[in-house]
């Protein structure tokens, strides 16, 4: 725990100066995940203060996350543990193309403040 409170202080501030949008999303979308922080007790739910998926992407490469197999993916979501939204990225690490089961590390990076609240595995079975 101690590891994730030190690295939550450190933001490349070089990263915090891109943007990238929100792919994927429209304003609809945006407004209901606002919505979804709001009644869950959230702070900071305002997209329009959220960084882009660019500097949420540097951000985690700055904290060491691999490309992967095919490199970082990046979705908003809203965290109720951490009644936050966050960044997800995450990469591939392993992929069985048999049996379809894939593997890799998940990164939760503050949707407005960029700092890195948690590091994770992830495992996909079919």
């Amino acid at each position: 725990m101690l590891l994730l409170l030190s690295l939550a202080c450190e933001v490349a501030p070089t990263c915090l100066l891109v943007d990238g949008g929100f792919p994927g999303m429209d304003e609809s979308e945006l407004a209901a995940l606002e919505m979804e922080c709001e009644s869950g007790g959230g702070t900071d739910c305002d997209s329009a203060a959220f960084i882009g998926v660019d500097a949420a992407l540097c951000i985690a490469r700055s904290h060491g996350l691999a490309e992967g197999m095919s490199g970082l993916t990046a979705h908003l979501v809203f965290n109720v543990d951490e009644e936050r939204v966050l960044w997800s990225v995450a990469n591939i690490e392993d992929e069985d193309t048999v049996t379809g089961e894939s593997s890799g590390s998940r990164l939760g990076i503050d949707a407005v403040t960029g700092e890195l609240l948690s590091e994770s595995r992830w495992e996909a079975v079919p």
